[in-house]
């Protein structure tokens, strides 16, 4: 409800709830890609029922797929709470595979990083600072080492001493 229906039905009632933070730059919404749908006044013979059938295909699948994902979500915290428990609440948590942990990582404050198989490289890991607010990145527990930040490749590599290193992102998590 608070993704999908209240954004868009406060849309429809004038309510402006999203705040640009860089000057005029408008966020693209659900309710931008209906209104996109619309005839225009330029439409010859506008077919307001084919556009209709159009956007609810689409409607349809987003739909879907946002129940897909809460549902991945709610199965994913799931397995992270037992992974957090199993490993005694660490501050290092080493996920067998990638998880939505966010969340969860967020209640326990003792865990620092989030260690996981990145999707279709399991040969891969990442390493992800846990934070105590997800709508913050200024509000990493823990961070790599400055003089990582931003490196990538032989440079990371050769600061860090870990040869399987790709890159670091610019704030350290």
């Amino acid at each position: 409800e608070k993704k999908l229906v209240i954004p868009i039905d406060a849309g429809d009632n004038g309510v402006n709830i999203t705040k640009s933070a860089v000057g005029n730059i408008e966020e693209y919404t659900i309710r931008n890609l209906v209104i996109s749908f619309r005839p225009t006044w330029q439409d010859p013979s506008p077919d307001y029922n084919k556009k209709f059938n159009d956007i609810l295909v689409i409607a349809k699948n987003v739909l879907k797929n946002e129940i897909l994902e809460l549902s991945s979500i709610v199965s994913g915290e799931t397995k992270v709470l037992e992974e957090i428990r199993k490993q005694n609440e660490p501050e290092i948590l080493i996920l067998d595979k990638k998880l939505p942990f966010e969340q969860a990582v967020s209640e326990f404050k003792k865990i620092k990083f989030v260690i996981y198989p990145r999707i279709g490289e399991e040969l891969n890991c990442s390493v992800q600072s846990g934070r105590d607010d997800l709508e913050r990145y200024d509000s990493d527990r823990a961070n790599l080492p400055k003089d990582w930040w931003g490196l990538r490749g032989d440079e990371l590599v050769n600061i860090s001493g870990t040869k399987e290193a790709v890159f670091c992102t610019n704030g350290g998590w």
